[in-house]
């Protein structure tokens, strides 16, 4: 089977994508098929592309889905990564979770110690 491959990034939105040939994400955004980042440590995990977002609008709540980020002059595209389908991803889902919980610790730390007392 040959997997596509890209390079993980962070957007400037804070949001994380998938960087690589913009023909080849396109057919895997379009399929549902995974793609091996190149990136280390994550060079085993499998990715899937597309985010899930919650918008509030006149009619009420509705899902939209992110794929394409941005395409570059030189035939590079940049892809939403789903972070919330990191099942064959162990090393990605490991590291999303110690930022989770670097945030929950100083969230601690600031109510147990408040910079303004």
């Amino acid at each position: 089977m040959n997997v596509t491959t890209g390079t993980i990034v962070q957007l400037d939105s804070g949001e994380y994508g998938i960087s690589g040939d913009a023909t080849a994400l396109a057919d895997a955004y379009t399929n549902s098929t995974p793609i091996a980042p190149t990136n280390a440590p994550y060079a085993a995990d499998l990715l899937y592309l597309g985010s899930t977002r919650e918008t509030y609008g006149d009619y009420g709540r509705s899902l939209e889905t992110l794929g394409l980020a941005y395409i570059k002059d030189d035939g590079q595209a940049v892809y939403y990564l789903n972070t919330n389908r990191l099942d064959q991803a162990p090393a990605l889902a490991e590291a999303f979770g110690q930022f989770d919980n670097y945030g929950y610790d100083a969230a601690d730390d600031d109510y147990i110690n408040p910079r303004y007392m």
